[in-house]
């Protein structure tokens, strides 16, 4: 259980701080092409782990 509240954690202070950096660089007209490649590999891994945790849940049974 401890687990999953600081994978939660981080993703969430990751994805605000991404958040915030977009917006800084929107704000002096850039593009921000990086922040969205990495919030996007961080929640597909988010979403491999998952299933992978969960796949092993069910051989376990």
């Amino acid at each position: 259980m401890l687990i999953f509240i600081a994978v939660g954690l981080i993703t969430a202070v990751i994805t605000i701080s991404l958040g915030y950096w977009s917006y800084a660089l929107g704000k002096r007209n850039k593009r921000n092409l990086v922040g969205n490649l990495v919030i996007t590999i961080i929640y597909v891994l988010l979403f491999v782990w998952g299933r992978q945790r969960f796949n092993k849940q069910q051989q376990a049974k």
